[in-house]
């Protein structure tokens, strides 16, 4: 008796669901009706409500997914192109600091002769 009830219940929702289109009531509905059927022995009607409510189901969990793959997409390749960024400037600051270590003592040799070369000119004209 109380199937029943919940089965004409299940029916007028899904005739009212149809004038909003809401799927994620529909899918509920499909759910209740499926179940409600199967309880009074009705197993064809609960299995039309059953494969129903896959199909929207499966519907619904692949819309859900595409809405969400993109986003994180997005998110990704920006996450990329920064690491990327990053890299590119810590190369660029280790090269520079290498090839800086690496004249420095060139540049210091060059300033050292000068002022070598400058001393022994004032210590040679004393």
């Amino acid at each position: 008796m109380q199937h029943c009830f919940i089965i004409e219940c299940g029916e007028k929702m899904l005739s009212l669901e149809k004038s909003f289109a809401m799927p994620y009531n529909r899918r509920l509905d499909y759910r209740v009706l499926a179940k409600a059927n199967l309880g009074i022995g009705q197993d064809e009607k609960s299995q039309k409500y059953l494969d129903l409510f896959s199909k929207l189901n499966d519907s619904i969990n692949t819309e859900e997914k595409e809405g969400v793959e993109e986003p994180v997409k997005q998110i990704v390749k920006k996450t990329e192109k920064s690491y990327t960024e990053k890299v590119k400037t810590t190369t660029i600051t280790a090269v520079v600091v290498i090839i800086a270590f690496l004249l420095a003592p060139f540049f210091s040799g060059i300033r050292s002769r000068k002022n070598f070369t400058g001393n022994m000119k004032i210590s040679s004209a004393v």
